[in-house]
């Protein structure tokens, strides 16, 4: 299938808005081969491709962690059941999702604080391995005891 000009602008501006190749295939009615194969096909396009898509995906991100922090400090209510039936709702709230974006916020102040930092050269020879064998049953002699 060949896509007009209007259906490729079309095509553009859903996947701006962050719309999902897939979704945006359906509407049209073409499968997402015959969009690939448009992107792939007109560089032009292509290009207007990229480009909408990094707009999309920045949209994509910030839903995502506008859903994260609803989740992480305002919560959802999930129904509790007695006896087959929903008697009242509990509060639930997302602990690590807060952290997460506790860390995205301010990763200086709550990022893991593992660091590896290595400067220089790793010389090895295989004189310098040295294996050592140790029973399970005896007493470890290398601490001093």
């Amino acid at each position: 299938m060949r896509l007009t000009k209007k259906l490729k602008e079309l095509v553009i501006a859903r996947i701006e808005s962050g719309d999902q190749i897939i979704d945006i295939a359906d509407a049209l009615g073409v499968t997402r081969q015959a969009l690939y194969k448009a992107k792939w096909d007109n560089e032009e396009f292509g290009k207007a491709w990229d480009a909408a898509k990094e707009i999309g995906d920045q949209i994509q991100l910030s839903e995502c962690e506008k859903e994260a922090d609803f989740r992480a400090r305002i919560g959802w209510l999930e129904p509790k059941f007695f006896e087959g039936r929903i008697c009242g709702f509990i509060p639930k709230f997302s602990d690590s999702l807060l952290q997460l974006r506790l860390r995205a916020l301010a990763p200086e102040k709550y990022a893991d604080r593992a660091k590896v930092d290595h400067s220089g050269a790793i010389e090895r020879s295989p004189d310098s391995i040295v294996i050592e064998f140790v029973s399970p049953n005896e007493p470890d002699q290398s601490s001093g005891s």
